[in-house]
């Protein structure tokens, strides 16, 4: 009689259903108005704030958006809740900002301003925006490279790996034409990824050296 709606493994009664459902989409579109360049509601803090169980969270999660009342994205950063059509997008000043500090990144590719300068210049969300994005490109904490220049300094490192025994932090600091802290964040990075492998000072190639590049032919086509 439609008294009672399954979700996965549980049963709710229809009116808690709804009520949950108004509850659940008013507070993430309370979360979209507050912070309306971030993907969504980290998906924990979404259940927390509706005080379910983790198995609860789950099931009416798949069963809310089954339903189309919210959605769920991922991302490297984690789950994220959000409305059916929330989409991040930047006020026209916002990306008057974006533009000109991009192009400043253009003017100095392998030594950009730091993360903390560009924060200063667009605020931390905007940053973490471009960075979700894909737009700029974190290599840690403090040191953020244009997408397009970061293939750029992959594809010559390996480049040079290919035909070279190992790669020192001199020799690709004059390769970039960059400055040793851009270098070794740089170096820190590929590790992590095993586009390199460091032995003693120095990199050789490592294991996943090829992605890099699948990585070039995507910023081609």
């Amino acid at each position: 009689r439609g008294d009672v709606v399954s979700a996965g493994s549980l049963f709710f009664a229809a009116d808690q259903l709804q009520r949950l459902s108004d509850d659940a989409a008013r507070l993430v579109e309370d979360y979209h108005r507050q912070y309306p360049l971030r993907a969504g509601m980290p998906r924990e803090e979404w259940r927390s704030r509706l005080r379910l169980t983790s198995r609860e969270g789950t099931e009416a999660l798949a069963r809310l958006v089954a339903m189309g009342t919210l959605a769920e994205t991922h991302s490297g950063r984690g789950a994220f809740v959000c409305m059916p059509d929330h989409a991040p997008h930047l006020t026209p000043q916002q990306q008057q900002a974006v533009d000109a500090l991009l192009a400043r990144f253009r003017q100095e590719p392998f030594a950009p301003p730091t993360r903390l300068e560009v924060e200063d210049a667009l605020g931390a969300e905007v940053t973490a925006l471009l960075v979700e994005q894909g737009v700029l490109v974190r290599l840690n904490d403090s040191v953020l490279l244009e997408r397009s220049a970061y293939v750029e300094a992959l594809r010559r490192m390996v480049e040079h790996l290919r035909t070279h025994e190992s790669l020192t932090v001199a020799d690709a600091r004059d390769l970039l034409g960059t400055t040793r802290k851009y270098m070794l964040a740089l170096f820190e990075h590929t590790d992590e990824r095993r586009y390199t492998v460091r032995r003693g000072d120095d990199r050789v190639l490592g294991l996943q050296a090829s992605e890099v590049d699948t990585l070039a032919r995507k910023m081609t086509e």
